[in-house]
């Protein structure tokens, strides 16, 4: 798995984009994984990668699970923890599974390595199957179309029947024949929403 892959995942999950700097991008993140010559765009990869660690500190957490933090620039705290798509069974565009502190409690959200079609903006369908079966959730975007936010109903599955499945298989769709899917390993998902919620507690004025 791509160590750059799980940057753009990390920074798309906490913001951590806008922290570094007004002209960094995910755009200008993907502008890296272009480049064919492996010592250029290992430079590359390495300038963002520093950019992003003055903005903000993460932590493994075991099984795949990151727990990130950073500062918006009007310097409120973003705290999310996320788990990168099995890239052998995912789409290129599927980025990973993230879950982060909201005013209304912890919010589940997608991350998208590439901005949805136009035709796709606005609400979007996802599914989610596990073992105990496919659910159906009306989802929004945010950030330009790279994070699709699912409704409360899915954090309640996270924790709950979620975190006994040994993967997730999610298909978003975008209007097209096959829209975006991605599979994210599940294990390791209990504990990381453990230390998302001490966290959020913690943040809490």
């Amino acid at each position: 798995m791509s160590f750059f892959r799980i940057l753009m995942c990390v920074s798309l999950a906490t913001g951590l984009v806008q922290a570094a700097s007004a002209q960094l991008s995910t755009d200008q993140m993907r502008v890296c994984t272009s480049v064919a010559n492996e010592e250029e765009r290992t430079r590359c990869e390495a300038e963002i990668s520093r950019a992003l660690t003055a903005a903000g500190r993460s932590a493994d957490l075991g099984a795949g699970w990151t727990l990130a933090r950073s500062k918006t620039r009007g310097g409120e705290n973003n705290l999310a923890v996320m788990r990168v798509g099995d890239t052998t069974r995912s789409d290129p565009d599927f980025g990973g599974l993230s879950f982060r502190c909201g005013q209304q409690g912890i919010e589940t959200t997608l991350i998208l390595l590439a901005t949805l079609p136009k035709e796709a903006r606005g609400t979007v369908k996802v599914y989610v199957k596990s073992t105990a079966g496919e659910r159906e959730f009306d989802a929004s975007l945010s950030n330009g179309g790279r994070i699709v936010v699912l409704p409360s109903s899915a954090s309640e599955l996270a924790a709950g029947e979620w975190g006994r499945a040994a993967d997730l298989s999610i298909r978003i769709d975008t209007g097209s024949a096959t829209g975006v899917k991605g599979v994210v390993p599940a294990r390791g998902l209990t504990q990381a929403l453990n230390a998302l919620r001490t966290g959020c507690l913690a943040g809490k004025p």
